[in-house]
């Protein structure tokens, strides 16, 4: 999570495959069009569930966050344990606005800056308004999928008994 904010997160279960993939669809409804963002959804998340993995999003009733993590699982079987490898990151849409959003105002500034520095031509004003933009932008970004991320961890650990597997600690 350098620049793009991800998290890729191993889950372990007592719980079988057939029971980790029937309490993933009691969570995950089907996605289906809405003209009104989250209202027609009922379950905490929207998506797909397969044979061997899922692929969803969290709901929010009560507010629309762009950042929220898109979340894809693969659940297997590996040594007594049912194991779901977790990748979660942004939807592409934002990932590519934020792009552009954090891209311009870094020009800016080093535009600015290469002016103050080679031609003494502006101020260190001119450069600092383009960086508070791209300092917001990175920290909204940062801040705002780490929220959304941690909430979704909590939810799939508490619904399948899980723990976070890390296989340096075993």
């Amino acid at each position: 999570m350098i620049f793009i904010p991800f998290v890729s997160l191993q889950l372990r279960t007592k719980l079988s495959i057939e029971n980790v993939i029937e309490k993933l669809d009691s969570i995950i409804e089907l996605k289906k069009f809405t003209l009104f963002g989250n209202l027609g959804y009922s379950k905490s998340f929207r998506g797909e569930l397969f044979e061997n993995g899922f692929l969803m999003i969290r709901n929010s009733i009560l507010y629309q966050n762009s950042f929220m993590p898109v979340i894809k699982g693969k659940i297997s079987r590996e040594s007594g344990y049912t194991v779901i490898n977790i990748f979660m990151r942004m939807n592409l849409f934002v990932i590519i606005f934020m792009g552009f959003w954090l891209t311009i105002p870094l020009l800016l500034t080093c535009k600015s800056l290469f002016d103050l520095l080679i031609h003494h031509d502006g101020s260190l004003l001119t450069c600092f308004f383009p960086m508070v933009l791209f300092v917001f932008g990175y920290i909204l970004m940062m801040v705002s999928f780490t929220y959304e991320n941690k909430k979704a961890q909590k939810i799939l650990k508490e619904l399948l008994s899980a723990e976070q597997f890390d296989e340096n600690n075993l």
